[in-house]
């Protein structure tokens, strides 16, 4: 009796810790974000780096009408047509000096309204992204630290769909 009592204790534990949450924290609160997007911007003036906004949203993107969470990651992958799996860290610098695994911007918006433009808007300074990816699955992990020196984490996983 005490093997399947540990067996179903070992089995529940393995399903409900299965799932990840698809949020972001800021200020110890949790902010969901369930719909993934990319968008491509091409390669840059080098020719070496393709330019991707990656959108975790808590709302579908047709429903942006209404109030919602958001993360808009600006990564620059060494691969056309997908965003690269790798670690991505934060690089200030200008549109020609762009270098692969980096992203130079990042924005956090919180309850944004796009009917009023209200809304809690925070841009990053620093932080990093992992990215990876198993089919067509993507888990983005990401720490940023923000101009008003808070710190939002959060994960993704699911499918990144075309924003087009």
């Amino acid at each position: 009796m005490k093997i399947l009592s540990f067996l179903l204790t070992l089995s529940f534990s393995l399903y409900s810790s299965e799932p990840k949450n698809n949020e972001f924290k800021f200020d110890e609160v949790a902010y969901g974000t369930g719909y993934g997007y990319f968008e491509s911007y091409g390669l840059d003036q080098t020719g070496n780096s393709e330019n991707y906004d990656v959108h975790l949203m808590s709302v579908p993107k047709e429903e942006m009408t209404n109030k919602f969470d958001y993360i808009l990651l600006d990564l620059n992958s060494d691969n056309s047509g997908n965003v690269s799996t790798g670690m991505y860290k934060f690089l200030a610098s200008d549109n020609k000096a762009i270098q692969n695994f980096t992203f130079n911007s990042a924005s956090v918006l919180i309850n944004y309204d796009v009917n009023t433009y209200s809304g809690d808007v925070y841009f990053a300074i620093d932080g990093t992204v992992e990215v990876k990816k198993k089919k067509d699955t993507y888990t983005l992990s990401y720490d940023l630290l923000l101009e008003n020196g808070k710190v939002v984490t959060g994960n993704y996983e699911g499918s990144l769909k075309d924003w087009n």
